[in-house]
């Protein structure tokens, strides 16, 4: 046990990944996720159309992308403990002001809440914290980090139940307790980075010296940096953030729409609301997969598969109108796919820009990856409302995937990795 909560021990590496793991799964179900089982509800309630209701969540990504950045300088500097404790109570707050809404300005300014929360402890946050305790197995570190995120979706039949039974209004002051009770105690388990005292060797987890010399480190050693001011005059920042933001459109939309849409086909809402669930949660075997082989592959390699894997999904998802049975192509091809793509963001990162303004990097390209984000939802649900189906919009997201991998195949390689001194 005293190995386990030792700060600069293999044990506790993998005890900070378990404590995110649990973070992001909550945080990703409760806010991002669950989302869509609450559309229809609050539309049939207060008789907004798709396009109003969906505006809450292009909000949220405009003031996370905001905010990436800045949360990533700032745990960059403070750790993320702190910052994370603050962001839960936030967002708890948020999801009780939801749920006593009753305006469509207070609909709006419980998301500003939940989003000042969610973004301590969303993405950026969390691989921060993850790319200071692991790079040698960072991509499988990051795999089961995202799995999270995955196994977050479960909370989509836990809210369908609750709204069943009583409303969409006690789901959320459901979720809102969830978020005290079990989040904030979580963070207890949380520490920022190994003790640097510890020699390198032990305190870079996943980092040990490579067995054979050939283990993938990234092109930076512990303590090297790009500034913010030098990435932004890099090429490869330019394509990763175009990349990002092409491929957050798309799945920011899809997870939103997903329920709608298939309602729009004749799904019924309880086997929409399970074939939402089986996306995020089938994406679990792409993100440690892919998080298994970014340790072994080059990253526009896998990047690029996995990107055009999702186009594939994409077009067994538009032909869900013409016969249900292509939900079971697309609930095998799309969520590999995008458990994959989710899951290289960081460690590209890391190659090309280094560890220690990994945070501030990072955010910038979570910002420009929520751009794509905010346009997605409500653009669909404008389609949705002028159109009275979703196919336009999916043409569109399919081009935008085609676009992403353009990005990442003109991507210029990142640099050769530094070489390593061996500790004694």
């Amino acid at each position: 046990m005293s190995k386990l909560f030792n700060t600069g021990g293999a044990y506790y590496g993998w005890t900070v990944v378990t404590t995110l793991f649990i973070i992001s799964a909550y945080t990703g179900g409760a806010v991002y996720f669950g989302f869509t089982a609450i559309i229809e509800p609050i539309a049939d309630e207060m008789g907004w159309n798709y396009t109003t209701i969906s505006l809450a969540a292009s909000l949220r990504g405009t003031e996370a992308s905001l905010l990436a950045p800045l949360i990533g300088a700032v745990i960059d500097r403070y750790g993320a403990r702190k910052p994370m404790f603050i962001g839960v109570l936030l967002t708890g707050a948020g999801l009780i002001l939801l749920s006593q809404m009753q305006t469509l300005a207070v609909y709006y300014a419980s998301f500003v809440l939940i989003t000042l929360g969610v973004s301590t402890t969303s993405v950026t946050a969390i691989m921060t914290v993850v790319a200071r305790w692991f790079r040698r197995r960072l991509g499988l570190a990051t795999g089961i980090t995202f799995s999270g995120f995955a196994f977050g979706s479960l909370a989509i039949l836990a809210i369908n139940v609750l709204v069943a039974t009583y409303d969409w209004r006690v789901a959320m002051l459901a979720l809102a307790g969830g978020t005290f009770v079990l989040i904030l105690p979580m963070l207890l388990l949380l520490r920022d980075k190994p003790d640097p005292a510890l020699p390198p060797v032990r305190r870079e987890m996943g980092m040990d010296v490579p067995r054979s010399g050939s283990a993938k480190v990234g092109a930076f050693n512990e303590g090297d940096s790009v500034s913010l001011k030098q990435a932004l005059g890099m090429r490869p920042l330019w394509h990763i953030l175009a990349a990002f933001a092409l491929l957050v459109f798309v799945v920011m939309t899809v997870t939103t729409h997903i329920m709608p849409y298939l309602s729009s086909v004749a799904v019924d809402r309880a086997q929409a609301g399970v074939v939402a669930t089986l996306l995020a949660v089938l994406s679990i075997i792409g993100r440690l997969a892919l998080g298994w082989v970014t340790d072994r592959w080059p990253y526009q390699r896998a990047m690029m598969v996995a990107l055009l894997v999702m186009v594939v999904g994409l077009v067994c998802f538009i032909m869900v109108a013409l016969d249900p049975v292509y939900l079971i192509p697309f609930l095998v091809i799309f969520p590999i796919g995008f458990g994959g793509a989710m899951v290289l963001r960081p460690p590209f990162v890391l190659e090309y820009f280094g560890q220690a303004r990994f945070g501030t990097i990072f955010g910038l390209t979570m910002s420009a990856s929520l751009l794509g984000g905010i346009a997605g939802p409500p653009l669909a649900g404008y389609i949705y409302d002028t159109s009275g189906n979703y196919f336009w919009f999916w043409v569109i997201s399919i081009g935008a995937l085609l676009l992403a991998v353009v990005a990442i195949l003109t991507c210029p390689r990142p640099p050769k990795p530094a070489p390593r001194v061996n500790p004694v």
